[in-house]
């Protein structure tokens, strides 16, 4: 049995799917091995059936467009959750165990380059990064010389051009 860490927003999204279910029966589905399961299930369906492969599919598209996601399916989250885990400078050894990979070559395979890890090697390396500006604020106001009070104002006295 594998154990994966939560979030405390991943601790309350599981609460709420299982607020109100009886936790005691299990779904009852049979596993591969002809065993009757008997887990509770964190995905189902209105009818209180196991979602299928496609309903979560469907489940997780959606969720990605709403945050600007292409998600196709489960393995871009795990790409995802080995890619941050390591971003955020979890030991790649513990990553490697949660994620069920028999080395680190496998676990290599699922944390993606990203601009965020280029920046924290190249800091590791003392190399100063530098600041960039993010959108316009502050490039319109104040640097622009028709919007400068006017040289023959009175002290505390300023004046938009625009």
């Amino acid at each position: 049995m594998r154990t994966v860490p939560m979030t405390t927003r991943a601790c309350e999204i599981y609460d709420r799917r299982i607020a109100g279910r009886s936790l005691k029966p299990g779904c009852g589905c049979e596993h591969y091995d002809g065993k009757t399961c008997g887990s509770v299930l964190l995905f189902v369906n209105v009818d209180g059936r196991p979602t299928t492969p496609a309903g979560l599919r469907r489940h997780m598209q959606r969720a990605g467009e709403k945050v600007d996601l292409d998600v196709t399916g489960g393995y871009e989250l795990r790409h995802g959750y080995a890619t941050r885990a390591v971003e955020g400078g979890a030991d790649v050894l513990l990553v490697q165990r949660k994620m069920g990979h028999a080395d680190l070559e496998e676990l290599a395979g699922y944390v993606q380059e990203t601009e965020a890890s280029n920046a924290q090697l190249l800091a590791a390396l003392g190399e100063q990064q530098s600041l960039k500006a993010v959108g316009s604020r502050g490039t319109t106001r104040g640097t622009d010389l028709g919007n400068q009070p006017l040289p023959d104002a009175a002290e505390g006295d300023v004046t938009n051009a625009g």
